[in-house]
């Protein structure tokens, strides 16, 4: 997961995410495998388009921490039951 604060050229924060700018908060996941060290990777984060249109964003504070949750387990298909709480097996 990567970590950090993303400003527009007024100092408001700029991540969809964290609008109030005081939280550290998950702004993008890394899905491929990083190798240990120094590495490039490439990832994506959502901003509003307010912030955009002000002029160069600013990128503090960005820190990759390894997610130590499955990934596989976070975006498991539904069950039915989370589905259809109703459905006759699920009382």
């Amino acid at each position: 997961d990567v970590f950090g604060f993303i400003y527009d050229v007024e100092d408001n924060s700029a991540a969809s995410v964290n609008l109030s700018g005081n939280t550290r908060t998950v702004i993008a996941s890394i899905l491929d495998p990083v190798p240990p060290g120094t590495s490039k990777v490439k990832f994506t984060v959502v901003v509003t388009k307010s912030s955009v249109d002000k002029g160069p964003l600013k990128f503090r504070g960005f820190k990759a921490q390894p997610n130590i949750s499955v990934i596989e387990e976070r975006f498991k298909p539904f069950s039915e039951c989370e589905i259809d709480p109703t459905a006759e097996d699920c009382f």
